[in-house]
């Protein structure tokens, strides 16, 4: 496994996992809500905010349709 940290960028808060052996960036929401980011160990943080902020709108329309379903549960 890796370390985790959590980053603020704006209005978006996120764990990033740091892995030894992985060989991309990944980004996935949990059905709790939460934003995770793996990446390879040594693998820049400022590159990192970035692929965040590239994928915003994205991260936006999935946490939406989670928070739908979440009083439904």
């Amino acid at each position: 496994m890796g370390a985790s940290l959590m980053e603020s960028k704006g209005k978006v808060q996120y764990e990033v996992i740091r892995k030894k052996g992985k060989r991309r960036l990944t980004l996935r929401i949990t059905n709790d809500a939460r934003i995770v980011v793996c990446a390879p160990l040594g693998y820049p943080l400022k590159e990192v905010h970035a692929f965040v902020e590239d994928h915003r709108q994205w991260i936006d329309k999935s946490l939406q349709r989670i928070r739908k379903l979440a009083p439904a549960l």
